[in-house]
């Protein structure tokens, strides 16, 4: 059966490159004290780390944040060279590369970070995004122009499109603005659902030859609209039980 088609949505908006530092003081100040204000990755990870901005010494240009409560996440950023760091103002996303001044253990453990020399500050995304852990091993399948098998982790998902992550695929086998065709995705108790996508954008990892791709997705049908609908619909129930518990 044919199906009326849509076209394919940009995943990734555009964003403006503000290096004034004036005014990514303004961007930045309203998060100060927040316990949830910013999310850190680390230059050799690819994981997401919550911590919360505590002070700006604007003449020293430098910013304190929270020591990471998990181990593990601290002990890759006093290891890192360099920091992604991401927070929100009013909706649109703010990121900025920078990096690890010193640590220091007083108050709990505080981070120095150098103040960035320029932020990017993100328009609002068209749809809103759900973030998938590994745990809940959600995967996608498809094959490339050369008969080679791909599978990748779901990192996040929307109604527009997707992020997926591979542990060990050269970022040079995917060419952006290329089609991906009858991709498998597996989502849980239910069948697998086939699409196409176009890929928007991709990085490498650092230390490893994985990458990530953020993909929109192209031609969709009304049936798998529908039903991508109703996934994110579902996974949004399941996390606010989590966080209820």
């Amino acid at each position: 059966m044919n199906y009326p088609r849509e076209k394919p949505i940009e995943y990734q908006q555009q964003y403006e490159a503000i290096d004034a530092p004036e005014r990514i003081f303004s961007l930045l100040k309203h998060v100060i004290g927040n316990e949830t204000s910013l999310k850190i990755v680390p230059d050799n990870g690819d994981e997401l780390f919550q911590t919360s901005l505590q002070t700006i010494d604007y003449d020293r240009k430098l910013l304190s944040l929270k020591k990471i409560a998990y181990t593990f996440g601290h002990l890759m950023v006093i290891d890192s060279k360099t920091l992604t760091v991401y927070t929100q103002r009013d909706g649109a996303e703010v990121s900025f590369t920078t990096y690890l001044k010193r640590y220091s253990d007083k108050n709990g453990g505080i981070y120095e970070i150098r103040f960035p020399e320029q932020v990017k500050y993100r328009q609002r995304r068209m749809s809103h995004r759900v973030h998938l852990s590994f745990a809940m091993n959600i995967t996608a399948e498809f094959y490339g122009d050369k008969g080679q098998k791909f599978q990748g982790h779901l990192r996040d998902i929307s109604n527009d499109g997707m992020r997926l992550q591979f542990s060990s695929v050269n970022p040079m086998e995917f060419r952006e603005k290329s089609l991906i065709k009858n991709c498998l995705i597996s989502l849980p108790n239910r069948e697998p659902m086939n699409c196409n996508l176009q890929i928007q954008h991709k990085h490498g990892h650092v230390r490893n030859t994985g990458c990530t791709i953020g993909a929109s997705f192209y031609q969709m049908s009304i049936e798998q609209k529908k039903e991508i609908q109703k996934f994110i619909a579902g996974l949004e129930r399941r996390l606010l039980r989590e966080v209820r518990i």
